[in-house]
């Protein structure tokens, strides 16, 4: 399990490291101020919302969620 504030200073973080507000993150995104707002509040949003988050900033959901401390952590798949 993950929480709120785990996934929160990732996105500020990563907002700093590519020298884009939250604001103008959220819109270029296609999310709204009340996702942080609601994360600040130990609402845990949902999987598309993080989704979009992860592609907006090329990283894993796993990272995001603070799972994985690799940003882009690659799997590939066992073969046979």
């Amino acid at each position: 399990m993950y929480n709120t504030e785990v996934l929160l200073n990732r996105i500020f973080e990563l907002a700093q490291q590519r020298k884009v507000s939250v604001n103008k993150m959220l819109k270029e995104s296609g999310l709204t101020k009340s996702l942080i707002d609601n994360m600040k509040r130990n609402q845990i949003p949902s999987v598309d919302k993080i989704l979009a988050l992860a592609e907006y900033f090329s990283v894993s959901v796993d990272y995001l969620l603070g799972l994985d401390d690799i940003p882009n952590r690659k799997t590939v798949p066992e073969t046979k």
